[in-house]
């Protein structure tokens, strides 16, 4: 189910506060490691070191 939620997410169907407060953190963790953040928007690239 989490990953049918984020799914909805990134496709603009629900927003995160739709997701069940038990769901978030798990939610939360499975977008970031697609790269999104909760909003479904793309995290920032991280900056190489110089």
């Amino acid at each position: 189910m989490i990953i049918v939620m984020a799914s909805l997410i990134l496709y603009g169907d629900i927003t995160f506060a739709q997701v069940p407060v038990k769901s978030q953190p798990a939610v939360k963790a499975h977008l970031n490691s697609l790269g999104y953040d909760e909003h479904g928007q793309p995290l920032p690239a991280a900056q190489p070191a110089e």
